[in-house]
């Protein structure tokens, strides 16, 4: 087996100046937020088994605690549109 090497004084002063605290790391799961979420949806059928679909949704977050990465607040759209097929037996 190999020697272990000796580490330097610098590097083992280094790690004892640290001084860890984790006593408040609890209060990073505190979250306070008020969300907002409306969606819509409509169908217009084309002949009994095909019809065009549109889906909207908006979604709003306000963060009242910026725990950890700060203020995450904001809000989005989403818009989708497609064409539904249905295949009868």
């Amino acid at each position: 087996m190999g020697e272990i090497p000796e580490v330097p004084q610098e590097v083992t002063d280094n790690i004892a100046a640290a001084d860890y605290d984790f006593s408040s790391i609890n209060q990073y799961s505190d979250l306070a937020y008020t969300q907002f979420n409306v969606s819509a949806r409509a169908e217009y059928m084309l002949s009994p088994r095909v019809s065009l679909t549109a889906d909207a949704m908006y979604s709003d977050l306000k963060d009242d605690k910026g725990y950890v990465y700060g203020i995450e607040t904001g809000s989005m759209y989403v818009i989708r549109t497609g064409v539904k097929i249905r295949f009868l037996k």
